[in-house]
């Protein structure tokens, strides 16, 4: 009795594993996550890094809600003179979750998510002829 029992736990892991192999979606990962991608998204975001036209000192910062509003604020130096810009809209996921379009002022911007987990988050965004590598940390 104890053989067949372990025989059906071991084909068990098996069938886990090999369902588990096709969770991850993201270019970078993670491979396999005990939380949602939308538990994941969801919260605030700072940017740490990226690639694109980006000021030194100048901070973004996303927060998506779960109700699916979106908020934006941007810090940045203009000669010498510091501004912020506030923005709130909407977002949304792509078809198969991949990608996230925020909808500001219907302004709409789609970000391939390269990274996502519970703390780091790598987007790419192709706006018009603008392409931009951000890279976050979650607040």
């Amino acid at each position: 009795m104890q053989n067949s029992e372990f025989k059906v736990f071991t084909v068990g892991i098996g069938v886990a594993l090999f369902t588990l192999q096709g969770c991850g979606k993201y270019e970078d990962g993670p491979a396999i996550s005990l939380k949602t991608k939308k538990g994941r998204l969801v919260g605030e975001w700072e940017m740490v890094g990226g690639t694109g036209f980006f000021d030194e000192g100048s901070t973004i910062v996303f927060e998506f809600e779960d109700d699916y509003d979106f908020y934006l604020s941007m810090t940045y130096n203009d000669s010498g003179i510091p501004y912020t810009e506030t923005y709130k809209g909407e977002w949304q996921w792509t078809e198969g979750k991949e990608s996230v379009i925020v909808d500001i002022e219907e302004d709409y911007m789609m970000f391939e998510i390269l990274k996502l987990t519970s703390k780091e988050l790598v987007m790419e965004l192709n706006y018009y002829s603008y392409v931009a590598e951000f890279e976050f940390e979650k607040n």
